[in-house]
């Protein structure tokens, strides 16, 4: 499993596994790195990352928080690829159902 909690860890120590999904304390600077961290243990975290989108997914789609993080990190994967192909008008790659749902929460922060 990816997901793991991190927040009793020194962040010099993870800095190196970036492809994983991070549940962390909050951090003040803002990154790609730092957006993909979820912290769901301070409820005055919502502005920490995708945590936001993830309390939106869990409530909306009554996912549990396993659930969540692992649709998040192939959500992740999907939009890494969108980005690595250049497919911004869905001629290669389609997201899954799963994705699909999370991706339309997230559009809902831009709005």
């Amino acid at each position: 499993d990816n997901i793991r909690d991190k927040s009793n860890e020194n962040p010099n120590e993870s800095e190196s596994r970036t492809s994983n999904i991070v549940v962390t304390a909050r951090e003040n600077d803002f990154s790609e790195r730092s957006w993909w961290m979820v912290d769901l243990k301070n409820e005055n975290a919502s502005t920490q990352g995708a945590t936001a989108l993830v309390k939106r997914c869990m409530r909306e789609y009554n996912w549990y928080v396993g659930k969540t993080q692992k649709v998040l990190e192939a959500y992740r994967q999907f939009l890494t690829l969108k980005k690595e192909l250049q497919d911004w008008d869905a001629i290669i790659l389609s997201p899954c159902l799963l994705v699909d749902q999370m991706w339309r929460q997230h559009i809902l922060d831009v709005v």
